[in-house]
């Protein structure tokens, strides 16, 4: 929360619906606590039932990398999309997530204006791959687009018919990991990490705050930490979290293309347990 705010942002408003949500029907109010004139590494708001107080920090887990790689391409590509005078047809493109945004932006047109010209419909990375030992002669005549398109991160393009001639809409595809799914504490060891390092300021503000229940809520990026991701999905949540100091409760939550909240909420004493939050549940407090 910005000092000198009374309310509370978006986020915070979001996480404080989660997790009224989940502690019930009771009439939780909120009070913003970092406000103007508050101290130093005050932490965001309370909730409070009359009988208990919740003190809560809302902080988002992000890979820096990411971040400035997906403001690129919004920047080069206003909502995953270009238009191109030079063309003929239009193109579906997939490009890596951790792509050189501004040189596909550049060159595009370029590069799929030769496919045309040569009527190719599509390529993509695995082309590539298969011709890599080959020699020159028995190369396609348009390798040297496909290398140049893939050294910057495009994955594959497609001609899709019903698009508008020149249209070319993106696709980006995170870049893979792999991962043991018999390592269930793998995101307890993340999490814990995370209280130890980017988060350890967050932790030693509800440290500080005068509460009976102390919460950190972890917004996780939707485009960070995939390898976390995955291992949600697949429900590998187990272990134990460590240096939380005086936090009672860590809650990591994740938006999706609807206002629905999926909330997953560690408690010393419990272990993690998951709840998926419809919209109609996340009511003002």
């Amino acid at each position: 929360m910005a000092k000198g705010n009374s309310a509370l942002d978006v986020r915070e408003l979001r996480a404080a619906q989660a997790v009224r949500s989940v502690y019930g029907a009771a009439r939780w109010e909120i009070t913003p606590r970092d406000v103007d004139g508050a101290p130093s590494g005050t932490h965001d708001f309370d909730l409070s039932d009359g009988t208990t107080t919740v003190a809560v920090e809302v902080t988002t887990i992000a890979e820096t990398d990411t971040l400035r790689d997906s403001a690129q391409f919004n920047y080069h590509f206003p909502n995953l999309a270009a238009d191109f005078d030079g063309l003929k047809q239009g193109w579906l493109v997939a490009v890596s997530s951790g792509g050189n945004a501004r040189e596909i932006r550049q060159q595009l047109e370029t590069w799929l204006a030769e496919l045309e010209r040569l009527t190719v419909p599509s390529v993509d990375s695995v082309s590539l791959q298969q011709h890599l030992f080959s020699s020159e002669a028995d190369r396609p005549v348009w390798y040297s687009t496909l290398v140049a398109m893939h050294a910057a991160g495009v994955i594959s393009a497609g001609v899709v018919p019903t698009l508008p001639a020149g249209h070319c809409t993106l696709a980006k595809i995170d870049d893979g990991f792999s991962w043991d799914p018999t390592d269930p504490e793998y995101v307890s060891t993340f999490v814990s990490e995370q209280l130890a390092g980017k988060h350890l300021s967050d932790v030693q503000k509800m440290g500080r705050a005068v509460a009976n229940r102390r919460v950190l809520f972890l917004w996780l990026d939707v485009e960070s930490h995939f390898d976390i991701t995955r291992r949600l999905d697949n429900g590998l949540l187990g272990g134990t979290v460590r240096n939380v100091g005086l936090v009672d409760e860590v809650w990591i939550g994740r938006h999706f293309t609807s206002n629905d909240v999926t909330v997953y909420r560690w408690r010393e004493a419990d272990g993690w347990d998951v709840r998926h939050l419809q919209e109609t549940d996340l009511v003002n407090p």
